[in-house]
């Protein structure tokens, strides 16, 4: 088999194809001799690159022509048949940077062949997942998060499209506790996007957020279902972001944070979230921050406990009990913002903070 020359960016071998089955039957047959140790394995990587390069090569090529469509839903059930979808997603860790590339163009495109949840390839992902909610090619995905270079890059564009669609997006929420109280050992252990975006690597934490915050924001409906269902280990979680040492990881997590609980959607998880003391807290101290961008980004979600007409009595101590130092706080945040909308906010917050006044004794605030 000789190999092919590549030439401004095309791939010429001596290997042609021309039907769905041909790529396939090809992709299953270079995958199989690139295991570790087998002889003639790196020929073999080199067949597999050369085959998703012409595929990726003809799908762009033909598309918009008549049997285009008929092309992909034949390939992405030959995909679904031969679990070609996921050898492929965890032989990402040993393709070259052009083919793991590939592999998500080639990815992306068959997820968005059919639209909605109609698409064979987001019904193989879901039933797949279902099948073994462990071991899948969702839960591989979110493992390649573990890869530096342009593995995390590729896995995060299949994982963004993947939340597009709400059949995916729900399977893909539910790995984040899965993960989380699976056993060391299991296989699904390590699919948890939170371990991700709060790594050192920049681009990966940059990236796994970008993930988590279209699974968080995308399908509304589902997302406060999960929120509701879970809240405890969610928000558990999440406070580990708000309360991270890096300014890029607490900053993200508060907008996102914010964008959350103000979802008219999300309303009773807003209340249950405005209730709880611990939250309330870690509000307070973000307040303190020394980057002002952290401050008035938690200043947004501060004045939800604030201003919230049915304050449990846990909530309301903890204001009375900082009282003259909130009041104090606010007025000088209020006079060093420029900002006229959030000058007005901190003006009714404040108001909220003087009114205050101990149930338990009656009107003694009043008139201070």
């Amino acid at each position: 088999m000789a190999k092919g020359v590549a030439v401004l960016g095309l791939d010429f071998s001596s290997r042609k194809f021309e039907t769905a089955s041909d790529y396939v039957k090809c992709l299953q047959e270079e995958a199989g001799h690139c295991s570790e140790g087998k002889e003639g394995a790196e020929k073999s990587m080199e067949e597999l690159a050369q085959c998703l390069s012409q595929l990726k090569m003809k799908i762009k090529l033909e598309d918009g022509k008549e049997k285009h469509k008929e092309f992909l839903d034949e390939l992405s059930a030959l995909f679904a048949e031969g679990s070609t979808l996921q050898v492929l997603i965890r032989m990402m860790t040993h393709l070259d940077f052009e083919a793991r590339k590939d592999v998500s163009f080639i990815f992306r495109v068959l997820l968005r062949s059919s639209a909605g949840p109609e698409s064979f390839s987001v019904a193989y992902l879901a039933a797949d997942f279902d099948r073994d909610e462990e071991d899948n090619c969702l839960v591989d995905l979110l493992k390649n998060y573990r890869h530096a270079d342009s593995i995390s890059t590729c896995c995060g564009l299949m994982l963004r499209d993947c939340a597009k669609y709400e059949d995916l997006a729900k399977r893909l929420l539910q790995t984040m506790k899965k993960s989380a109280e699976a056993p060391i050992d299991a296989p699904v252990r390590g699919a948890d996007i939170f371990t991700y975006v709060q790594l050192p690597q920049f681009d990966i934490a940059s990236d796994a957020f970008s993930t988590l915050r279209d699974l968080l924001v995308i399908h509304k409906k589902t997302v406060a279902t999960f929120l509701e269902q879970d809240f405890d280990f969610f928000f558990r979680t999440y406070s580990t972001l708000l309360t991270s040492d890096s300014y890029v990881t607490k900053r993200q997590a508060l907008r996102l944070l914010g964008d959350i609980l103000l979802d008219r959607n999300n309303y009773k998880v807003m209340t249950r979230y405005i209730s709880e003391p611990e939250h309330l807290k870690v509000m307070m101290n973000l307040l303190r921050a020394k980057e002002k961008a952290i401050r008035n980004d938690s200043f947004h979600i501060f004045k939800v406990f604030v201003v919230n007409p049915n304050k449990g009595e846990k909530i309301q101590s903890i204001l009375l009990k900082n009282k003259a130092k909130l009041v104090t706080f606010m007025m000088k945040f209020r006079d060093e913002e420029e900002d006229e909308q959030l000058q007005e906010d901190c003006a009714a917050v404040l108001e909220h903070i003087q009114k205050l006044e101990d149930k338990h004794e009656g009107n003694t605030e009043q008139g201070n």
